[in-house]
């Protein structure tokens, strides 16, 4: 979680206005809730796990349930013995299949764990918290700066800059784990 008020005094900065005289913090508040939209966004899109969480849903004998607010896509559904749901077109009518439908989650009666992208809710004074790791701050920074200069062709290379950089940390966790065997698996 990263403080707004932070976040806006390190935007003050890199702007020159640290008085606050030139620009509103309703402005540079907009301007990080795009940013982290964006940055969000861009990590489902490519499948980054830093834009993950995971919530745990009882469906009880109504067989449904509602999604979590800051819900963008599914990245993975377990039921309550950890075997992987699958998803279907249909009200499911079998264990272990589920339905996502707007913000509704259908299944048939059990406990879910779902593995999901998520966006960070919006924040709306100095005094919230925003939904990301702490991380993520000089990104979510360098991306508001651009949006706030109306630079959406900047705040997209940064994006992908951040999303590629992370991407490279997910692979180097399998960086010298042996060699391959003939069919793909290690030794």
């Amino acid at each position: 979680m990263i403080d707004v008020l932070q976040l806006v005094q390190s935007l003050r900065y890199a702007l020159r206005d640290m008085q606050g005289v030139k620009i509103s913090d309703f402005e540079l508040i907009e301007c990080i809730n795009q940013a982290a939209s964006l940055l969000y966004v861009t990590m489902a899109e490519k499948y980054v796990r830093y834009a993950l969480k995971t919530y745990t849903m009882d469906v009880g004998d109504a067989n449904k349930g509602v999604l979590p607010d800051d819900f963008l896509k599914v990245h993975q559904v377990l039921t309550d013995e950890d075997t992987v749901a699958v998803p279907t077109s249909y009200l499911p009518t079998t264990d272990g299949t589920y339905r996502i439908k707007g913000n509704m989650f259908y299944a048939n009666n059990d406990v879910y764990s779902i593995e999901y992208y998520y966006v960070p809710k919006r924040v709306k004074s100095l005094s919230d918290k925003l939904d990301v790791q702490t991380a993520m701050s000089p990104y979510i920074e360098q991306v508001a700066l651009a949006f706030y200069g109306n630079n959406l062709d900047k705040a997209k290379k940064v994006v992908d800059i951040c999303v590629t950089s992370l991407s490279d940390i997910e692979v180097s966790h399998f960086e010298n784990v042996g060699p391959t065997q003939v069919l793909g698996g290690r030794v």
